[in-house]
C-alpha cells in the first residue's frame, strides 16, 4: 500500500461524497483517534491508578485466587 496514494484517493472520496453521515464518521474517527483516555479521568481516578502501579512495582499485590477467596461473600 502506498499511503500518499491512499490519501489523495480518501481526500478525493471525502470531496465527492455529498453524505452527511460519511462525513460525520469521518470526522469521528479522527476525533477519537486524538483523545486520549487518561485525560478524561478525573484526579481521584489518575491518583488511584497511580497508587496502584506503585504498589505492584513494590510487589504488594494478591492473586486473582486469593481475593476472589476473599471477597467471594460480596460478589
Amino acid at each position: 500500500m502506498n499511503l500518499r496514494n491512499e490519501k489523495i484517493e480518501l481526500a478525493k472520496m471525502l470531496l465527492n461524497t455529498e453524505s452527511e453521515a460519511v462525513i460525520k464518521q469521518v470526522k469521528a474517527v479522527f476525533e477519537k483517534q486524538e483523545k486520549d483516555f487518561w485525560d478524561e479521568l478525573s484526579d481521584v481516578q489518575k491518583l488511584s491508578i497511580e497508587t496502584s502501579l506503585k504498589q505492584a512495582d513494590e510487589g504488594r499485590v494478591v492473586s486473582h485466587k486469593t481475593a476472589m477467596k476473599k471477597y467471594r461473600k460480596w460478589l
